[in-house]
């Protein structure tokens, strides 16, 4: 019987490392997965820099490929500039046509110097015309 009780013992004893190994080995996995999310994190948060970076390129580029332009018409020792034109065409529709200029996003001019006029469409319905 006391045989029988050491040999209970020591299946105990056995037991009782190989949990202690198990659990071991759980930690090592729990320490591997948690590495994996870092790793994917990281993976992930490259991948956005460089969508980031290459948005910023691309706007870069495109700011520097931006063509700016000045016109002058001359007409009988007159003269009138781009500035002069938008001006005067938020002013006839500010003050004549009561509209708000602040919303327009787009002017068409239309240089006449025949008729010593210039007409303009703006946001491809606002028409209308001014002398020079």
């Amino acid at each position: 019987m006391v045989k029988k009780a050491l040999e209970k013992k020591d299946d105990i004893v056995k037991i009782a490392k190989e949990v202690g190994e198990v659990k071991k080995e759980v930690k090592k996995v729990k320490r591997a997965a948690s590495t994996a999310k870092v790793a994917k994190k990281a993976v992930k948060t490259a991948a956005v820099a460089g969508a980031a970076a290459k948005t910023v390129k691309t706007a870069a580029v495109a700011q520097k490929a931006k063509l700016q332009t000045k016109i002058f018409v001359q007409y009988l020792d007159r003269e009138w500039d781009e500035e002069t034109m938008i001006q005067t065409v938020k002013d006839i529709m500010e003050y004549d046509m009561q509209l708000d200029p602040s919303a327009v996003k787009k002017i068409l001019f239309y240089v006449n110097t025949e008729e010593d006029r210039v007409y303009f469409v703006a946001d491809d319905d606002i028409k209308g015309s001014f002398a020079l």
